[in-house]
């Protein structure tokens, strides 16, 4: 074999290696042509390095992915009285869908909760239907975070609102 020349070998396990580690048809990886200046070794070991790279990089997302598979989120926006405004909007993060709990995070059930809470001018902790409210309250306005544990298979609801009480 001549100098700058290189052997079917070569050519074909560069050629299987630069399709495993090619991404997608947008990005592509480009390397020096090989030749008798030692080069080769160096690409497969850049090569070999690109795709563990690229295994890692896809590891943490798939496992991370699995636990919020069966999530789901949403906003219930409700009329109150008894607050500013007479609505108050409620952030409803559900951790398992599947579970039998998902009955307790409908906009009627919510409703329930918030309604309660406002009504009776509530500013401390409160259990409502299942739901452990805690508030926060800066000035005149109440922050809400209610928490409902339970189902099959074992869930939490989350709740988040803030409303003002409306005066006279």
């Amino acid at each position: 074999m001549g100098i700058g020349q290189r052997s079917p070998t070569a050519g074909r396990a560069h050629e299987e290696a630069r399709r495993a580690v090619a991404f997608d048809a947008a990005l592509t990886l480009k390397l020096p042509r090989a030749g008798a200046d030692g080069l080769s070794m160096s690409r497969s070991v850049l090569i070999a390095t690109a795709a563990a790279v690229a295994v890692a990089a896809a590891l943490p997302s798939a496992a991370s992915a699995a636990p919020t598979e069966h999530q789901a989120s949403g906003v219930c926006p409700l009329k109150v009285a008894n607050v500013v405004g007479g609505t108050v909007v409620v952030g409803v993060n559900l951790s398992d869908a599947r579970s039998s709990a998902a009955r307790k995070a409908t906009c009627p059930q919510v409703g329930r909760v918030v309604r309660r809470l406002a009504g009776e001018g509530a500013e401390r902790p409160e259990t409502v239907n299942g739901y452990a409210c805690t508030p926060s309250i800066t000035g005149g306005k109440v922050t809400w975070k209610c928490t409902y544990r339970g189902g099959k298979p074992r869930t939490t609801i989350t709740l988040d609102f803030a409303y003002r009480y409306a005066t006279g």
